[in-house]
């Protein structure tokens, strides 16, 4: 599952790195809304056209839908939604082969038609024989070369025959960009030869630079580069590289001060070196013109928790804190979770639980704020929660996830009891101290409530 989640990531993203969105299929003629799709493939079965657009409509629908998957989803709903992914792709598939048998050999079909046998229907044998079909008809075209190179290593595993595939079609077409950063991502990937992919996918691209030197692309996906072997080893950054990264995304948002992916790849790079007032600018920028971007939205958060996390070491909830918080609620409240990666959804939620445990701690300390703070400690164990049950979807243990919903329980079972909901109070601190909270079962033994 992950090689396929993998491949449909790069394929569709169309491998144009200027745009963090799915890159947009080509319509044939002004956009009709499905229904009127529909009504025309019944008034005109025989024209290939009215298929196509109503294939790529859906394509779409479904493509963002798939990004969107909710991973803590079990049983009957889970069922649900793989069902419903699997009529949908069917009724692609019988689309895209009537397009086919009234238009055959259009690439971009053909291209459409793979991607749909092996991400969403799982027929990686036919997928791989309609690249072949592409590949015959169109062997130098750009798109099929990408496709066949993604297919060949996210599936096939094998790396140096999609490294060969796209050497060979860049050396008949050079200054096709998109093929040369296609190229320098997958050797900038892992697994790798640090000693010489880097290097290679560095030289390629500072060469075509010297013939193209205003292509944002290819000097963003440079600093990509130079970025992804500076922080190759987690435990020792190479921050002189990365410093050569930042540069270089700098360029671009100076050049181009519209990029989106710019701005982002500057940000992280700013926060890999500890320039958090600097990142902290760049996310800003980038929000000043594009205010919804969720990537933005949750780096903001980040950058701001990390500046205020001096202060919630100390228990208290500054506004830098608060503001982080509200970035994340942006989030949230604004339907954007399901742009997010799972990964950061999870980060988020554990983020959210971390401040509402953080104040709520702080106002149960004010007798006229015990109301807040209950509501604080629930909101956090709520957002721990969500974790857990990611976590559990994915059969992982986070020892540090329970920790903090220990913490939190217990901040939850001490205030009850202050407000005397013994019974209530005490059932919480018991499940603090099933989840090895200390604290409280220390409190149950002393107050003879056993371990």
């Amino acid at each position: 599952m992950s090689s396929r989640f993998h491949f449909f990531k790069r394929f569709v993203k169309g491998l144009l790195l200027g745009s963090l969105l799915l890159a947009p299929l080509p319509a044939l003629t002004a956009p009709l809304n499905e229904t009127e799709l529909r009504e025309r493939i019944v008034r005109f079965p025989k024209e290939a056209d009215n298929y196509q657009l109503l294939a790529e409509l859906l394509l779409e629908n479904l493509r963002s839908d798939w990004a969107k998957q909710d991973p803590s989803l079990s049983g009957a709903s889970f069922q649900a939604q793989t069902e419903s992914f699997a009529r949908r792709a069917k009724e692609l598939l019988f689309l895209y082969n009537k397009v086919q048998e009234l238009k055959p050999n259009q690439i971009e079909v053909l291209l459409q038609l793979a991607e749909v046998q092996y991400l969403f229907l799982g027929q990686a044998q036919e997928s791989e024989k309609t690249l072949n079909q592409a590949a015959t008809l169109a062997p130098d075209n750009p798109k099929v070369v990408m496709a066949l190179a993604d297919f060949t290593y996210y599936h096939k595993g094998k790396r140096a025959d999609a490294l060969d595939l796209l050497r060979k079609a860049l050396s008949k077409q050079p200054s096709q960009a998109d093929l040369l950063i296609t190229l320098s991502d997958l050797l900038s990937t892992p697994p790798l030869d640090p000693n010489k992919d880097y290097e290679e996918a560095k030289t390629l691209l500072n060469q075509a630079l010297e013939k193209s030197p205003q292509a944002h692309n290819l000097r963003l996906m440079l600093g990509r580069v130079w970025g992804r072997q500076a922080t190759r080893d987690e435990l020792k950054i190479d921050k002189l590289g990365l410093a050569i990264a930042l540069k270089l995304f700098e360029n671009v948002t100076q050049s181009d001060p519209q990029n989106q992916t710019a701005w982002i790849e500057q940000a992280r790079a700013q926060q890999e070196l500890g320039q958090f007032a600097e990142a902290e600018q760049s996310l800003r920028q980038l929000l000043s013109f594009s205010p919804r971007d969720p990537q933005a939205r949750l780096m903001l958060g980040d950058i701001l928790l990390i500046e205020a996390s001096q202060a919630l070491d100390q228990g208290k909830f500054s506004p830098q804190a608060a503001e982080a918080e509200s970035w994340y609620l942006k989030l949230e409240q604004e339907g954007q979770l399901q742009e997010l990666a799972p990964n950061q959804r999870v980060q988020l939620f554990y983020n959210q639980g971390l401040l509402a445990r953080v104040q709520a701690a702080e106002l149960a300390a004010t007798p006229s704020q015990k109301a807040e703070a209950e509501k604080r400690f629930r909101e956090a164990i709520a957002a721990y929660e969500k974790v857990q049950t990611i976590f559990d979807q994915m059969s992982i243990f986070n020892n540090a996830l329970q920790k903090e919903l220990g913490k939190a329980y217990y901040g939850l079972g001490l205030l009850l009891q202050g407000q005397e909901r013994a019974a209530e109070g005490i059932a919480i601190l018991q499940t603090a101290c099933s989840l090895k909270n200390q604290e409280s079962c220390d409190w149950l033994k002393k107050h003879g409530h056993g371990q």
